[in-house]
């Protein structure tokens, strides 16, 4: 058995590239790279009218989460959570655009206070653009 193991890695021990090779193509791969932002609703041709929206539950899926009292709760499983909308927001940006004012997040979450959405998108370290009613947050590179 140990003489069928030796043979066998002396046949697939050949190394294809070395070290130094590896790390040059690595870093004009980096080099290179392109990130491209294409309009994925349009891509793919559907209407963002048609999105489900909401927060969804990280442990069960369902749509959409509540939230109350500084958390996000399902009403399928009763998992809360802090950091729910986090991925809605990420949904948002690549679903719909790169940005989102108030308004369209607490549209897109299902939320009604002001403030909360406020605070929740601050505490989310996104980029800033605009000053008070026309500030918006932009997704980071």
């Amino acid at each position: 058995m140990l003489t069928n193991l030796n043979s066998i890695k002396k046949l697939h021990s050949i190394e294809r590239l070395n070290e130094k090779q590896i790390k040059k193509m690595n870093q004009t791969l980096l080099k290179k790279h392109v990130d491209h932002d294409i309009d994925v609703m349009k891509f793919i041709k559907v209407n963002p009218d048609v999105i489900l929206t909401g927060v969804h539950c990280p442990k069960c899926g369902s749509l959409p989460m509540i939230y109350h009292w500084g958390k996000w709760r399902c009403t399928v499983c009763k998992t809360t959570s802090d950091t729910a909308h986090h991925q809605a927001v990420e949904d948002y940006f690549y679903l719909i655009k790169p940005s989102i004012t108030n308004a369209e997040f607490r549209k897109f979450t299902h939320l009604t206070s002001v403030f909360s959405a406020s605070r929740l998108l601050g505490q989310m370290n996104l980029h800033l653009g605009g000053e008070k009613k026309n500030r918006f947050y932009i997704k980071p590179s």
